[in-house]
């Protein structure tokens, strides 16, 4: 039988995205699309299950940061994730900061298609 994957489970995946990316605790909140209270209770509830939100947003995280590895330079990721872009999604705003300050289902969801489109 398969377990449900824990709040801990997701935020260690979580936590390596973040390390690429020099996240602030109040940013990394803002990248799951909750407040810092929040974040900070979801950290204390780590045993229990993690919602299905809470994964697919951090598989989609995951996901930008495969694409941005993808056709970013070996070791130039952190450059084209902060790098200001001028076409949509980001209209002349950097991943990071689209990320931080637009950060819906639906918002994450474009950024998402958008970078999957130039890595392939």
């Amino acid at each position: 039988m398969n377990q449900p994957l824990t709040i801990a489970d997701v935020m260690r995946v979580f936590d390596k995205l973040i390390s690429h990316w020099q996240l602030t605790p109040t940013e990394q909140a803002s990248i799951l699309g909750m407040t810092q209270l929040h974040y900070e209770q979801l950290i204390e509830e780590k045993q229990n299950s993690a919602s299905p939100e809470l994964m697919d947003r951090v598989v989609r995280l995951v996901g930008i940061q495969k694409a941005l590895s993808v056709f970013s330079p070996r070791g130039a990721e952190n450059q084209f994730f902060t790098a200001t872009v001028d076409t949509p999604p980001l209209q002349g705003r950097s991943i990071r900061d689209y990320l931080i300050t637009q950060n819906s289902e639906e918002d994450l969801e474009a950024v998402f298609r958008w970078i999957n489109s130039m890595a392939c």
